[in-house]
């Protein structure tokens, strides 16, 4: 194994797991050094205008040729980082996830990068995140965040609401209206029986949730506006907003639609001695799939939604979230 990867793992604090490939290891490195290398970049002075920060094309121009040096040294890693994709693209990526994350952030007009402030925070009794550093000495890497092991047993965790306690709340606030022409739209079945909830998607309006349908109309041919559909005398309407759009809400409503209905959306996970790898088969509402990408590692290929090796550590914290959701983790079992 080369001296430099070792090294680097090293000082990242991302070791190879028990009982883990060694493609997987070297994967979960270059991941997590592109990173560090992404927060690196964002320290260099800008020396043409004296503004703050640097530009998205500087962060590119440093990181690339890393990127590929590495990639040369461990071919197996090209489909990994190049799946339909240039190093470019893999950098944007990882840059997005980053921001995403508050370890680096925009100034001005968006147009140039700094790191984020420097400051800790406790996510449970044990593990404490730092945020707005290259490295630190202790800590160590899982995603594209930074951890620290630190026991304080009178720290009590926020408690987690769940979809169904959020639906409650989340329909008592909302404003209906009578639409004369909905246009042509499509129904969200809650019963039909497949892994993933875009194939629940059909013209007939089915049976309700507790006097609720949802359903979308299509914008374009990648885009959907997503309706809640009150049942009564009189039909009624809510359009989700813009935010809501963002938020992903969609999703989660689907999700939990699926549960109600006794059809939960199911996960599996793998539960190993230092690690879990967890296999989902939708796609998440914008929370837990941004805790996904800041805390863990996308299995064979960056940009994976679906697969994700996560630090044993971490794995009580990430569970909660998604079962908060109303999916079904189903355990694999764990071994040596």
């Amino acid at each position: 194994m080369n001296i430099l990867l070792e090294q680097m793992a090293e000082d990242l604090g991302v070791y190879n797991y028990k009982g883990e490939e060694k493609n997987c290891w070297i994967s979960r490195v270059l991941y997590s050094g592109l990173s560090c290398w992404i927060k690196t970049a964002t320290l260099d002075t800008n020396s043409n205008n004296g503004a703050k920060g640097v530009s998205k094309k500087h962060v590119l121009l440093k990181c690339r040729p890393i990127l590929e040096e590495f990639l040369c040294r461990y071919s197996g890693q090209e489909l990994y980082f190049r799946n339909e994709q240039s190093e470019e693209e893999a950098i944007s990526l990882l840059r997005g996830r980053l921001l995403a994350a508050d370890e680096i952030k925009t100034i001005g007009f968006d147009s140039n990068i700094i790191l984020g402030s420097k400051k800790e925070r406790r996510l449970t009794d044990s593990i404490i995140r730092c945020y707005g550093e290259v490295l630190n000495e202790g800590a160590y890497y899982s995603g594209v965040a930074m951890f620290k092991n630190d026991i304080d047993s009178s720290f009590k965790e926020d408690p987690i609401q769940n979809s169904e306690e959020w639906f409650e709340l989340f329909i008592k606030d909302l404003w209906w209206e009578k639409i004369d022409d909905v246009g042509e739209v499509e129904y969200f079945n809650p019963n039909k029986s497949v892994k993933n909830i875009y194939e629940c998607w059909e013209s007939h309006i089915p049976e309700d949730v507790k006097g609720i349908v949802l359903a979308r109309r299509s914008i374009n041919k990648y885009e959907y506006d997503y309706l809640l559909i009150r049942k009564g005398e009189t039909v009624r309407y809510h359009r989700l907003d813009s935010l809501n759009y963002e938020l992903q809400i969609h999703r989660k409503i689907a999700i939990l639609f699926r549960a109600m209905v006794n059809n939960a959306v199911t996960s599996k996970a793998k539960v190993c001695d230092q690690f879990v790898l967890l296999s989902i088969f939708i796609k998440l509402p914008c929370f837990e799939r941004l805790q996904l990408e800041t805390y863990a590692w996308p299995v064979n290929r960056i940009d994976n939604e679906y697969e994700w090796v996560i630090p044993i550590e971490l794995w009580g914290l990430i569970k909660k979230h998604i079962e908060s959701l109303n999916i079904k983790v189903y355990l694999e079992g764990s071994h040596g």
